[in-house]
């Protein structure tokens, strides 16, 4: 499998659960010292179950990096606790909430380096203009070029937040909702309850029958063996909606964990967001009534505002 996100699922077990998080910043350990000499940026993002965890960020990669207390072994990947809950997720969004200076820093290194963006951590809709990938994502499913309003400026098809936007029209998703209704793209784990529960939304909210909305998922399996498998098999659904519907209604045969399933087209869609850098499930990108791509991380707080923004 390619070095992507799901490239060393850390499984731990504790005793009683998730044990409170240590947010103060201990000492660097040596490997991350030499990580930071070459240049590497270093965050810590808390002490959970018993584990220092720090986030690595050069030449555009982001890492995970995990501590054991003696500090002997150093651990590259993402942290699940025994009942499979995404632990990096909590700590990168715990970071970011007590850092939001952080989100601002990296946006302007992307402006000094030549793409203009704002962004977010999850709110209303905002706009969001990614750096690009080093490289390009062979991916399938192409579809038309989208439909923007009259209202819009030119499009720019060679900033970052367009090549984006054009790399998930080929991406390997599947569409639920009525042809005609404005489109949302979204990164979804079939085990990631944050993407249960925003389908779920657009489900108890009637936006699929009332032509608010359309999603076209690209699903991933970030959340372990099962999730990568139940990815390929949404993917290759004859009827995606039906069973991903199912899924959520607890039917644990819809999305069937089958290892003889390919999983190469789920793969091009993780690595789609190792690329660029998304970080969590769901991960939503669209675009607006005026023509702007816009990205909201995680579950939307606001769906009344994201319907208004897209109409």
């Amino acid at each position: 499998m390619k070095n992507i996100l799901i490239l060393s699922i850390l499984t731990l077990v504790a005793t009683n659960g998730l044990v409170k998080a240590q947010t103060s910043s201990p000492a660097l350990p040596d490997y991350l010292k030499k990580l930071q000499d070459a240049g590497a940026q270093i965050q810590y993002i808390g002490n959970d179950l018993g584990l220092d965890g720090w986030m690595t960020v050069k030449d555009g990669n982001r890492q995970y990096v995990y501590v054991t207390p003696n500090q002997e072994a150093y651990m590259v990947g993402i942290l699940l606790n025994r009942q499979g809950t995404l632990i990096t997720a909590d700590q990168v969004d715990r970071f970011i909430k007590s850092n939001p200076s952080y989100i601002e820093d990296q946006v302007q290194k992307q402006l000094s380096q030549g793409a203009t963006a704002n962004t977010t951590t999850n709110t209303s809709p905002v706009s969001q203009t990614p750096s690009s990938p080093s490289t390009n994502v062979a991916t399938t499913n192409a579809s038309p070029a989208p439909q923007v309003n009259n209202q819009a400026q030119a499009i720019d098809a060679t900033s970052p937040s367009e090549q984006l936007y054009a790399t998930l029209e080929r991406g390997n998703w599947v569409e639920i909702g009525s042809a005609s209704a404005p489109t949302i793209y979204a990164f979804v784990d079939p085990e990631c309850p944050h993407c249960h529960q925003f389908i779920q939304d657009l489900r108890d909210q009637g936006a699929y029958d009332a032509n608010k909305v359309k999603t076209r998922l690209l699903p991933v399996g970030i959340m372990g063996k099962d999730s990568l498998y139940e990815a390929a098999a949404l993917i290759e659904a004859p009827s995606p909606k039906e069973a991903f519907f199912a899924h959520l209604d607890g039917d644990e045969f819809a999305l069937p964990v089958d290892e003889s399933v390919s999983i190469q087209k789920v793969e091009k869609n993780m690595s789609i967001m190792q690329e660029w850098e998304l970080d969590v499930t769901p991960f939503i990108i669209y675009r607006n009534n005026t023509g702007e791509v816009k990205i909201i991380r995680g579950r939307p707080k606001d769906m009344e505002a994201l319907y208004r923004d897209i109409q």
